[in-house]
């Protein structure tokens, strides 16, 4: 077509000879226009809608010379090939023109077949210099495709050695270009990989397929493996190259997945901990219930309330062991109190010595005169179970681990690594195992991060221990020596009441109280037994108890008792209406009625319905004492 062949600009100010010039190659197909000075020759080569092939220029123009368009259009024309129109055929003229980057030269008065025949090899020419440029351009085009390409992109020869890798690989393998030239693909990866490696890209070879997919550790160039998600590609008609493997580093990608796994398991075993736990605290509110109202009895024999006190303590470790579920599963709302640390790692000793093997000794150390620390006891519990089944697991060979109790004073100028000053309770808790080095120190109270091989950890119990202690208003750091072990210290802020109210710590069972309540409690519970027992123990606190099984019966009794209710105690959930369903109900009879919630666990959909200061809540099993005190406070 005659559009492939460019067009042809005459610069020539002869206006009969540019015209004959021009008409000749219009009847040979070339399309031509014509310009009568060097520089209106030179703006129509400028404008970019221009496209010339070939520039027929005469050495003598009025405004300029020659040369200098010739000079110019290299500049901003370099594909278009230049022929020198000139009426002096001296050789000096001829040299002169070919210097200046003119590719062919015509004598004036130019044969027609001559300037046909020139202009042919002038668009030949251009059309070749044209191709070269194209693809000059496809190939830098491609270049920064390649370069902009996170993925690593490997050309391989027939016997699989590396010939190219995209400049990528050097910041995602740590392999410069240098570095594998030349050296089999398959030595770089992981020698528990290999087979299936070598399978695939035999596949690949064979293969009709468009790729062939495949997944491979490599060892990067300091040391550390990465897991990659690779594409084999046989290369056709492609000389020694035989494939081209390009391979994304999935590590993240997976670690993420793995996680999301792990947090769905976690999740599940959340759900199923909040399904259970309102029923069993539901039991354990009625046995614990059951349990005080009988050691009120008098005369009570001191066995039966040895055997009683027994109960209690079983059924509040067997409370404490549901509420680390729902705490760790973030389905129970932590409620700090005031904690003897001393006394509740004491009576953590036992369940600790059946954690740890016979090959580990457990010795504990406590300063005298401790300060009380402001905690959620069962999470203070956790924290120190879980640093001991961490030295544990440090100690393969067996050794001894060390709870160390103390209070540290930190000064107003102390170290920038440690806790604001101030007073504090620290726990630390020490093993002589293999200590860590300094790479997962830095990383040991990170979510999912563990040393420990599939199955054995989770890589949350630091991670666990970290939240419970910073949201104590805590610190918590690590010092450790490989080889020679590793001290994990808690240190909490002590807590110093100057009214002198004795910390929260195991006792025995409580007396029977003198009746002192006075109100009308409406007790909206659906279990039975829990029902009957916390009515029984209302009525022993000298309450007037209103029970109702459900919502519809506890509407009943507010409309019957209109005006004579003092407090609502609901059950978070129940079947049908759920508490705050129950609540607004009843204050619709009843406005501005108090209320209190008792729950097995805190389901956060119930929740979101509690508006700040509308209610308050009380876990179960119910303790007799938190709900008296509950109760005075609310109704007096």
């Amino acid at each position: 077509m005659a559009t492939d062949r460019g067009r042809v600009l005459i610069v020539e100010d002869d206006r009969v000879l540019a015209r004959s010039v021009g008409d000749i190659l219009r009847i040979h197909g070339y399309p031509s226009q014509e310009a009568n000075s060097g520089g209106r020759g030179l703006e129509l080569i400028e404008e970019e809608e221009q496209t010339f092939s070939v520039a027929l220029v005469d050495l003598r123009l009025p405004d300029m010379n020659g040369m200098d368009v010739v000079s110019r259009l290299g500049e901003v024309a370099a594909l278009t090939e230049v022929v020198i129109l000139t009426g002096n055929a001296s050789i000096d003229s001829a040299v002169d023109a070919l210097r200046k980057r003119s590719c062919d030269y015509l004598v004036k008065p130019v044969a027609p077949e001559e300037l046909v025949a020139t202009v042919q090899r002038g668009v030949r020419r251009w059309q070749h210099r044209l191709a070269e440029e194209d693809l000059r351009r496809d190939r830098e085009r491609f270049q920064q495709v390649i370069e902009a390409l996170s993925d690593v992109v490997m050309v391989l020869s027939t016997d699989g050695a590396i010939q190219y890798q995209s400049p990528a690989a050097p910041w995602v393998l740590g392999h410069r270009q240098d570095d594998v030239a030349g050296t089999a693909f398959l030595s770089h990866v992981t020698p528990e990989d290999r087979p299936l490696v070598g399978a695939a890209l035999e596949r690949a070879r064979d293969s009709t397929q468009a790729a062939t997919p495949f997944e491979f550790r490599l060892r990067r160039s300091d040391g550390t493996l990465c897991l990659l998600e690779a594409l084999a590609r046989p290369l056709r008609s492609s000389g020694d190259a035989a494939m081209v493997v390009t391979c994304r580093d999935i590590t993240e990608r997976r670690r993420l997945e793995n996680e999301l796994r792990q947090t769905q398991k976690l999740d599940g075993i959340g759900r199923l901990a909040g399904g259970i736990a309102h029923d069993f605290n539901n039991q354990l509110s009625a046995i614990l219930t059951s349990v005080e109202l009988a050691a009120w009895e008098p005369d009570l024999p001191e066995r039966v309330a040895e055997e009683l006190d027994v109960i209690r303590s079983a059924s509040e470790r067997a409370a404490n062991l549901t509420r680390q579920l729902l705490i760790f599963s973030r389905k129970d709302m932590a409620e700090s109190r005031r904690v003897e640390v001393e006394g509740r790692v004491e009576d953590m000793v036992a369940m600790l010595r059946r954690l740890i093997p016979s090959s580990i000794d457990l010795v504990t150390r406590y300063a005298p005169s401790l300060p009380e620390v402001l905690i959620d006891p069962t999470q203070l519990e956790q924290t120190v179970m879980n640093l001991v089944v961490n030295a544990r697991d440090a100690l393969p060979s067996g050794g001894t681990i060390t709870i160390d109790v103390s209070e540290v004073v930190i000064p107003p100028d102390g170290n920038a690594v440690d806790p604001g000053p101030g007073a504090y309770v620290a726990i630390a808790v020490t093993d002589d195992g293999v200590g860590m080095p300094d790479d997962v120190v830095a990383r040991v109270f990170e979510p999912f991060f563990t040393t420990k091989e599939a199955g054995r950890g989770t890589g949350l119990g630091l991670a666990t221990c970290y939240g419970i202690v910073m949201s104590a208003g805590g610190h918590i750091g690590v010092e450790t020596e490989v080889g020679k072990g590793t001290t994990v210290r808690v240190q909490l802020p002590a807590f110093r009441d100057h009214a002198g109210e004795p910390a929260e710590a195991p006792s025995r069972m409580a007396a029977a109280p003198q009746p002192k309540g006075e109100g009308t409690i409406l007790f909206v519970e659906d279990d039975d037994a829990v029902r009957e027992g916390t009515t029984r123990l209302l009525a022993r606190l000298g309450y007037t108890v209103l029970a109702a099984a459900g919502g519809e019966a506890a509407i009943a009794r507010a409309r019957a008792y209109e005006g004579r209710i003092d407090l609502i105690v609901a059950d978070l959930i129940m079947p049908g209406m759920t508490g705050p369903e129950v609540v607004d109900a009843v204050r619709a009879i009843v406005p501005d009625l108090p209320a209190l919630f008792v729950s097995g666990y805190a389901d956060e959909a119930v929740l979101e319905r509690l508006r700040p200061g509308n209610a308050e809540i009380l876990q179960k099993p119910i303790r007799v004492k938190d709900l008296h005190e509950r109760i005075q406070a609310l109704i007096g």
